[in-house]
């Protein structure tokens, strides 16, 4: 056995194709604050600060059901965030930064031609041969309460 290539521990190891284990996704923390998958520790600046992004983004979407008139059901963790008789909705929340600040521009613009209108914006996709083209129509969400909901008194 002493002719065999045994490694000691400051030989490289041998690349044999093994690959190690991926990062973990999404950590599972058991009571030793440790991830089962990974051994990541806990960070609790981490953990408090994902628990209070919950909480914002589950107040605001609530807030956005109250102003369409659409009864909240995203508290059963399906697509689906808010809906009635006539709509199905999903809120997304944005920081400055990542919202499209140039759609609200344009509805502006729109505005202030002084139509007496309601302003809209058809977004049409490009994709190139082969694919069909995506279309949206957006609206400010003042107008849309105008228009579904009307005013609460």
């Amino acid at each position: 056995m002493i002719d065999l290539p045994w490694t000691t521990g400051d030989d490289p190891p041998t690349r044999n194709g093994a690959k190690g284990r991926g990062k973990c996704r999404h950590h599972q923390f058991g009571f030793d604050d440790t991830c089962h998958l990974c051994g990541t520790p806990l960070d609790p600046a981490v953990s408090r600060r994902s628990k209070n992004n919950t909480k914002r983004g589950n107040a605001k979407e609530r807030a956005w059901c109250i102003r369409l008139g659409l009864d909240h059901v995203g508290q059963f963790k399906g697509i689906a965030d808010g809906q009635n008789a006539l709509f199905v909705g999903q809120c997304k929340t944005r920081q400055t930064g990542s919202f499209p600040g140039w759609m609200s521009d344009e509805l502006d613009k729109l505005a202030l031609l002084g139509t007496g209108k309601t302003p809209i914006l058809g977004i049409v996709e490009a994709p190139g041969p082969g694919r069909r083209e995506r279309r949206l129509v957006v609206m400010d969400e003042a107008d849309w309460i105008a228009l579904h909901v009307g005013t609460r008194e």
